[in-house]
């Protein structure tokens, strides 16, 4: 029994690890790092929107209503509450 089960367990082991890299390509982590990067000072006031597709079409169906507004858009499409909560500190806090 040990024989099957100790090479299954690593095969399982094995097959589910993904590295970080590709775990923040899969949920878009560093979709906004270069708009983030591109703001401009941190003292203006702004409103974020965060959340999945309905929010990612906003900015660019009303781009003269979200620059006049100094409103930013960062919705993923697809996107779910745990993958929203793991940017939010880069994409809503820190800017």
């Amino acid at each position: 029994m040990k024989k099957i089960f100790i090479p299954c367990l690593l095969l399982f082991v094995a097959s589910q690890s993904v590295d970080a890299q590709k775990f923040n390509e899969l949920i878009n982590l560093g979709r906004y790092a270069q708009a983030n990067a591109e703001l401009a000072s941190k003292n203006e006031k702004r409103v974020v929107f965060l959340g999945n597709s309905i929010t990612d079409g906003w900015p660019r169906q009303r781009q003269d209503f979200f620059k006049s507004n100094n409103y930013i858009g960062r919705g993923i499409g697809g996107e779910t509450s745990p993958q929203l909560l793991s940017r939010f500190r880069q994409d809503v806090i820190n800017l």
